[in-house]
């Protein structure tokens, strides 16, 4: 890029924002000399989890690189975009390329089906960008001598508030979430100790507090860690 062979900064103008993943972290010194800005997902840095401001413009980040992504999905769809690819014919790989968007494009559904949906969704995300993880805080006290008690029970029989698919796209604001919990829940179901002929997903209710259930996962990308999610519900509805 600095070399500018394929002219690309003659795309860009002063204060352009460039929305990278954290893979290219190690350009944002000369991107940001070069008078660009840079949106990049935040990193842990030995926390256990980000802050909810952080956690809130990670987000946004991530939620703008969804259709890279997307696009990204739909071709590697295409079987020779799916396997190693020889030296000998990458010379070839940009017109594949451009033949593969193009039957993308004619025949496919667009990434985006809904401009007006994805503009009220941008507009939430916006409006809850500086809102306070009061569970989090909640949660925080609760440490040391103080901590919590939780109890083990099949999903099946722990009564939550009912929502239908459009109440959890309004919290998640999108359904990439949803098909990912989805397959989540499938990795997690477990034959019932109770009754070899049923198969169950725990959850954990909290003996203090009858307002807060929380699961726990193995992480997609470490067989060592182990993730927790905690929700607070309104139990009288």
């Amino acid at each position: 890029m600095l070399n500018d062979e394929q002219q690309v900064l003659s795309w860009l103008r002063d204060n352009d924002v460039l929305v990278l993943d954290r893979g290219f972290r190690d350009t944002v010194n000369t991107l940001n000399r070069l008078g660009l800005q840079v949106a990049m997902p935040s990193f842990l840095h030995n926390r256990k989890q980000l802050p909810a401001d952080e956690a809130n413009r990670t987000r946004f980040v991530t939620k703008n690189r969804w259709v890279i992504e997307s696009v990204n999905g739909k071709i590697k769809q295409w079987k020779f975009m799916a396997q190693i690819i020889q030296n000998s014919i990458t010379r070839f790989i940009s017109d594949y390329l451009d033949i593969i968007c193009a039957l993308i494009n004619k025949y496919q559904c667009p990434a985006v089906k809904d401009i007006e949906d994805g503009r009220e969704i941008a507009m939430n995300m916006r409006e809850m960008l500086t809102t306070e993880n009061r569970l989090q805080e909640r949660l925080v006290k609760h440490t040391g001598t103080t901590s919590l008690h939780w109890s083990k029970h099949n999903a099946a029989n722990f009564q939550f508030p009912p929502l239908i698919e459009e109440n959890i796209r309004d919290l998640t604001f999108g359904s990439y979430q949803i098909r990912m919990a989805k397959s989540y829940i499938i990795e997690h179901i477990r034959q019932s100790e109770t009754n070899e002929e049923e198969m169950e997903f725990l959850v954990e209710l909290c003996n203090e507090h009858n307002d807060l259930v929380r699961s726990r996962f193995q992480s997609r990308h470490s067989n060592n860690k182990k993730h927790i999610s905690t929700v607070q519900f309104d139990n009288h509805k």
